[in-house]
């Protein structure tokens, strides 16, 4: 017999799913994960994203930080 283990270690969510990019960060936490921007994100001042997490930017996604600083430490896609 035969037995296989699954591993989804890494959380996919979408920014739309929740009220802030922050909350979509806090919700990753220390594991290792993917935020999808699927809309518009604005940041109220300076921010840095973990190198555990992985921004993907998808149509109709914008990342929007006016005169702030936005430190991105882990992979980053737009396309």
């Amino acid at each position: 017999m035969l037995f296989f283990s699954l591993e989804l270690s890494a959380q996919v969510l979408y920014v739309g799913d929740f009220t802030s990019f922050a909350e979509t960060v806090n919700h990753i936490g220390a594991s290792s994960g993917e935020i999808i921007v699927d809309g518009v994100v604005s940041f109220p001042g300076n921010y840095t994203i973990p190198s555990n997490i992985s921004i993907r930017v998808v149509k109709d996604g914008m990342l929007v930080n006016g005169a702030y600083t936005l430190k991105i430490s882990g992979p980053f896609d737009a396309g």
